[in-house]
């Protein structure tokens, strides 16, 4: 095969001369990779020193400085692993973008003085006044054998004690803990504020990658060279911060990621390699079913094959962060999977045809105004008038005006707005889907049911999603239960093949038509309910080891 040459047409089909075009974009990518390969280990090195910190005993020592820059590091290393991987484009990552630009806006804002001794002070309570908002009101008898509530109310107790020392009212961190950053004391602090005062260079990318992570109809959903501008930006602040660290004993990402994946061993001898291909093979499966649903409805406006490709894009994301041991990033992305596939399962598998069409058209036109919004665009009137229209064809009796509609409707999950004119919670619409998946199984080991416990686990990963530095005070539980996220993510693919394929076994007894692509779902399932046993066989047998917390 003829190499192309420096004067040669470029194989991209741009007209231009190789060496004038696609040629020094690979250089400069290639080059990207050498630096990223050696920064990986900088970054793990000040990461395993950030660990160790906050593993000393009721956090004693710990600093903001240190919380900050683990949240940071953490995030930095998935990243990076995503680049390497060619699998940035994962929404998994796209969360890892967005929390490091939350924790280096809190790490400009303390560099430049801004963050006073006080509330660095506070910093170190603040977890305490979270969780016991969180959890306090859960159901005591349920939840009392994985949590201590006793030991809740007393370190809340501590928390408002430490506040009313810096003069705030009870009330006041009540106001403050439903806040993101309630160490600064501010019932009205918000990242986008503090982004666009301290690195304001960054506020356009934190915008577009906090849509990104939240649920849509994915059409259209991502322009790959303003996302890569975006990474490339973020990858570029990592290089300055820490491109001459040293890398200590750590590995460089390419040598860690052979070590871990032990590719040069026997398959039968090698259970990281094994599980690599079977997760592997998960992520083919839906690449697959996104071409058959493109084949049968076409590229444009799909849905199922636009949610499959970014299924297919996590899958690879959480696997691997996994196997590489970024254990508290699996758990912190459990809230945009849950997220994901609970929106999708609400939108597709409804009761008829003439609802999903409905539900789509609603979804499109939050993406639009979405997209607006980021540009600030406003909204034709025709568009208003049009989303406003549907929905009263759709709930006649509403009562609700256009202007009512269109405040609930610029909501996260305003395309599901109901009759009342209300639009579900994230809370609520993913405990839905909890209640539908896992029914009343209980737990083996704890008589509690499944869905109660997956509840909190969406609840601690919300804590962890943001760049707050909450994860430098997260419970030991939150960095080992990446296995339960990871079976969380098989037994959805499994629940939304299944369900695929009994809504098109029902079309293909109607008509032909349709009669292929339920025999390539009622297959694909199949596949992959074999290939997640062989995973759960392999994952039970692997020795754990806590991190000593």
């Amino acid at each position: 095969m003829k190499t192309t040459g420096r004067n040669d047409p470029c194989p991209c089909g741009s007209g231009k001369k190789y060496k004038n075009c696609c040629l020094g974009k690979k250089e400069q990518l290639t080059d990207l990779r050498k630096r990223l390969n050696c920064l990986y280990a900088s970054i793990k090195n000040v990461n395993n020193e950030l660990l160790e910190k906050a593993n000393i005993p009721e956090y004693e020592g710990s600093n903001f400085s240190d919380a900050m820059n683990l949240s940071f590091t953490s995030n930095a290393l998935s990243l990076i692993k995503g680049f390497m991987q060619n699998n940035h484009y994962a929404v998994t990552n796209a969360l890892n973008a967005r929390n490091i630009i939350e924790s280096f806006s809190l790490i400009c804002m303390y560099n430049a003085g801004d963050i006073t001794p006080s509330q660095q002070k506070l910093y170190s309570q603040q977890y305490k006044i979270i969780e016991y908002s969180n959890y306090s009101s859960l159901n005591h008898d349920t939840y009392s054998t994985i949590l201590h509530f006793d030991e809740l109310e007393q370190s809340y107790n501590e928390a408002v004690a430490a506040f009313a020392a810096e003069g705030f009212s009870k009330k006041m961190v009540k106001d403050f803990a439903k806040t993101r950053i309630p160490f600064l004391c501010d019932k009205n602090a918000n990242f986008n504020s503090i982004i666009t005062k301290y690195c304001p260079e960054l506020i356009n990318a934190y915008i577009a990658l906090s849509r990104m992570i939240h649920p849509s109809s994915y059409d259209g959903f991502r322009d790959e060279s303003y996302y890569n501008s975006v990474i490339g930006i973020i990858l570029a602040l990592l290089l300055r911060l820490y491109g001459t660290v040293e890398p200590g004993t750590c590995l460089d990402f390419l040598t860690e990621e052979k070590v871990i994946y032990a590719f040069d061993l026997p398959v039968p001898d090698n259970y990281a390699n094994r599980l690599f291909s079977i997760q592997k093979e998960q992520w083919q499966i839906c690449k697959s079913l996104r071409n058959t649903f493109q084949k049968q409805f076409g590229n444009k406006r799909n849905y199922a094959a636009n949610f499959l490709n970014e299924l297919m894009l996590v899958i690879h994301d959480i696997n691997t962060d996994s196997q590489l041991g970024y254990t508290e990033n699996v758990k912190m992305k459990f809230k945009v999977i849950a997220e994901m596939i609970a929106c999708f399962d609400k939108v597709y598998f409804v009761d008829c045809k003439e609802t999903a069409d409905y539900n789509y058209f609603m979804l499109l036109g939050h993406d639009i105004i979405k997209d607006k919004e980021l540009g600030n665009i406003p909204l034709e009137d025709e568009e208003r008038a049009a989303l406003y229209s549907k929905y009263r064809s759709r709930y006649p009796q509403s009562v609700i005006d256009q202007d009512k509609f269109e405040k609930e409707f610029k909501m996260q999950l305003g395309f599901l707005i109901d009759k009342e004119g209300s639009a579900p919670s994230f809370k609520r619409l993913v405990n839905q889907l909890f209640d539908k998946m896992y029914q009343d199984q209980k737990m083996t080991d704890k008589d509690i049911l499944v869905h109660d416990f997956m509840s909190l686990i969406y609840q601690e990963s919300q804590n962890m999603s943001h760049g707050y530095g909450y994860l430098y005070f997260a419970n030991s539980g939150a960095w080992m239960e990446d296995v339960n996220v990871i079976a969380f993510l098989d037994f959805g693919l499994l629940y939304l093949l299944q369900k695929f394929s009994n809504l098109f076994g029902v079309y293909s007894a109607v008509t032909d038509e349709y009669k292929p692509m339920y025999l390539t779902l009622s297959e694909s399932l199949k596949k992959m309910e074999s290939l997640i046993s062989q995973k759960n066989a392999i994952i039970m047998n692997v020795p754990r080891v806590n991190k000593p917390f």
